[in-house]
């Protein structure tokens, strides 16, 4: 009896965890947003001034939008040149270059349109004999390469600072 209570109790913390879990991480992300974003609204247009309760989420709507001005602007020939600008002037700061060059190729595999992106681990030995270093394997290479080696070989990521 005692086995199959424990049994029901798992099951019920198994199954509501990832639930409850994930409603805080929101919940957490809409309050660090909010308290991120609404002190820098001014007084006048921010609408927590006037009302008598906080508007929640007014800052991750606000974040939101600014990211779809950004995207807009960026896909404009304007905005392409002034990121272009931005990029190689980063690429020229020593230590900032390494963290800004990672995080942008993580960030295009990510969200590149292949269903198999990091779906796999490899060992790869690289960039010397003896030296191995983790990789993700991010979709296969066609064409020339193929032919070449007569086998299927696979495009890889490897995070580095280079």
């Amino acid at each position: 009896m005692f086995a199959k209570i424990k049994n029901y109790f798992l099951t019920g913390v198994l199954v509501s965890a990832p639930v409850f879990i994930t409603f805080w991480i929101v919940f957490s992300l809409v309050k660090f947003f909010d308290q991120l974003i609404t002190p820098l609204i001014p007084y006048y247009i921010n609408p927590n001034y006037y009302l008598p309760r906080d508007v929640p989420g007014l800052g991750l709507i606000i974040l939101v939008t600014l990211l779809v001005f950004v995207g807009f602007i960026t896909a404009s020939f304007f905005g392409s040149l002034i990121l272009k600008k931005t990029e190689s002037l980063i690429s020229k700061i020593p230590l900032i270059k390494i963290f800004y060059k990672t995080i942008k190729q993580i960030i295009e595999t990510i969200f590149k349109n292949n269903s198999n992106a990091f779906r796999d681990v490899v060992l790869l030995e690289y960039p010397r004999k003896g030296v191995w270093v983790l990789g993700f394997t991010t979709g296969e290479v066609k064409g020339v390469v193929e032919k070449k080696n007569k086998s299927a070989v696979n495009k890889c990521f490897c995070p580095n600072n280079t």
